[in-house]
């Protein structure tokens, strides 16, 4: 099985010009899915999706023009679960070059029930991205159903997650300027705020 990905602008025959748009994504092994897409100020849309253990990457403008010929690996080693392809999370900042991904790495639960939480970004548009970065963070997989959110406010990346540990969903906050600090640190992910669940 393959991604599919289109854009078209809205009007007449908006069906017809996304199949026309289609782009086949297709690169990694076994099964494909859980893509996320994340569009910045520019229109330029974002795409990661997973195969086995990986997570991909490529970015369109907003002509519907791939930024990369061959989508870029950008984590791996994720983790078996009964379907084993990436699970992910994308998310942009206004500035349209400074992107995080959030992977979750399955400890071999079947369902994906037990992820860390994996961090990569990139500050330059998708070109170069960081080493993966272990956080720490316990979280769901529900299968993808499960994962993160990853927002943006201003020059700050808002992430809406599930706390193993901590039983709930949590907020954490990471400002542009702290990521290259990341790259040392673990444990990186603070709750702001928390909202129990019954």
């Amino acid at each position: 099985n393959n991604i599919v990905f289109s854009m078209a602008p809205a009007g007449p025959d908006l069906f017809g010009r996304l199949q026309d748009n289609a782009q086949i994504h297709d690169q990694g092994s076994s099964y494909r899915g859980n893509p996320d897409i994340a569009v910045d100020p520019s229109g330029a849309a974002h795409l990661i999706y997973g195969a086995f253990q990986e997570i991909f990457y490529n970015r369109y403008d907003a002509d519907g023009q791939p930024a990369f010929s061959s989508d870029r690996r950008i984590l791996s080693k994720l983790g078996n679960w009964h379907l084993s392809f990436g699970m992910g999370s994308i998310g942009v900042l206004d500035d349209g070059e400074t992107i995080m991904v959030l992977g979750q790495k399955s400890d071999g639960n079947k369902f994906a029930q037990n992820t860390e939480l994996m961090l990569t970004f990139s500050l330059d548009g998708g070109n170069n991205w960081q080493a993966p970065i272990a956080t720490g963070v316990i979280t769901h997989g529900g299968e993808g159903r499960m994962r993160p959110r990853i927002l943006n406010q201003g020059d700050r990346f808002i992430i809406i997650y599930f706390d193993a540990k901590l039983g709930g969903i949590s907020l954490a906050s990471i400002a542009k300027d702290t990521l290259e600090t990341l790259k040392s640190n673990t444990l990186f992910l603070p709750v702001i705020s928390l909202l129990l669940l019954d």
